[in-house]
This record gives structure tokens, C-alpha cells and sequence, in this order.
């Protein structure tokens, strides 16, 4: 039996889920094990969330926001939906729109940072 679970709540995402599919703009940008995604996510935005949770720690760090707006879903920027507001984008990225991408055992990715690595392959989706 699978169950399907829809959140932001990285929280529960951590205590109740195997794997985890990171959705931006109605498109998958990562998935993996649940663990993988805390100690080894690869897409931009996943990090991006990722620094975004409060801490419980003594040394009170800012938290980090990802900088601009999401896109307008019915007018979707050319290249890859994410790009205008990626640290790490690319020229490319503006007008190429990323396949997913095999990083790992059981970890795939949509994101151009990933397309020059021989070892990938493009997964449909």
C-alpha cells in the first residue's frame, strides 16, 4: 500500500516519508529517499527550502529566504521555471527546460547543473 501526501511541512516530511518528490511550478525538480533529501539534495530550490527551516540552535542564523517571486503558472518563463530565481543559474537555463536526470542510486533531479555529468541519463517523466 502507498500513500500520497502533499505538504511544505518539511517536518512531517522527515518523521512520516520514504521518498519525497520536490514539485516546483507543477514539475518534479527532485526526488529521492527522504534522508537523501536533508543530507544530499542537489536542485537549487530543494536547497533553498532546505535553508529556509528554522533551527533549534543556540546560534540564532538568519534564515535564508529564495529571493523573487514564483511564476505565474499560466505563463511559465521559457528554459527552466526556477532560473529567475536560482543562484546557480545559467545562461542556458534561461532557454533550455532541464530533463530529469540520474544523479544516484534512486535520486533524480531536473536541473541543468546535472546535464554535463557523463555518468547521468535522462529519465522520462
Amino acid at each position: 500500500m502507498a500513500t500520497i501526501m502533499i505538504t511544505h511541512d518539511l517536518g512531517v516530511v522527515a518523521e512520516v516519508c520514504d521518498d519525497v518528490m520536490v514539485m516546483y511550478a507543477g514539475k518534479p525538480a527532485e526526488f529521492t529517499h527522504a534522508k537523501e533529501i536533508f543530507t544530499n539534495s542537489k536542485h537549487p530550490y530543494t536547497e533553498g527550502l532546505l535553508h529556509s527551516i528554522p533551527k533549534i540552535t543556540p546560534d540564532k542564523k538568519k534564515l535564508q529566504a529564495i529571493e523573487g517571486q514564483p511564476p505565474d503558472l499560466r505563463h511559465l518563463p521559457q528554459g527552466c521555471s526556477f532560473a529567475p530565481r536560482c543562484s546557480k543559474a545559467m545562461e542556458s537555463c534561461l532557454t533550455q527546460d532541464p530533463k530529469m536526470r540520474k544523479v544516484g542510486d534512486n535520486h533524480q533531479v531536473r536541473c541543468l547543473l546535472y546535464e554535463d555529468i557523463e555518468s547521468t541519463k535522462a529519465v522520462t517523466t
